[in-house]
């Protein structure tokens, strides 16, 4: 029977299981929000090119406000860092989309997605 508690452990699972796969083929692979009942579920899943990007070197990745301005990609949308909030250590920086809508988005997310 399908479950949240056993999706929770299938996205651990799944996120393990292809790491090889992204190494392999230059890629980062995410499942999107799952719908289920009891018999089934449906997810949808991205793949972002990651492979062939160059991060800028002048960048530290150590010194927030170094990032500010800079451009990162995900989920095949490019957004600009405008700001970084220290007093929020869970979602720290601030990103905005080509609509001008903000996000608050994680360190790791900010640094793993630099064009």
């Amino acid at each position: 029977m399908i479950n949240k508690t056993m999706l929770k452990e299938f996205r651990g699972d799944f996120t393990e299981t292809v790491k090889d796969l992204e190494k392999k083929y230059g890629i980062k692979l995410e499942l999107g929000n799952i719908s289920f009942d009891s018999s089934d579920f449906r997810t949808k899943l991205i793949g972002t090119n990651v492979g062939n990007r160059k991060v800028d070197p002048t960048v530290n990745t150590n010194n927030p406000n170094t990032l500010i301005g800079k451009t990162i990609l995900l989920r095949g949308t490019k957004y600009t860092i405008t700001n970084y909030k220290s007093n929020r250590p869970k979602y720290p920086y601030v990103i905005e989309s080509p609509r001008g809508a903000s996000y608050k988005v994680t360190k790791e997310q900010v640094i793993n997605s630099l064009i």
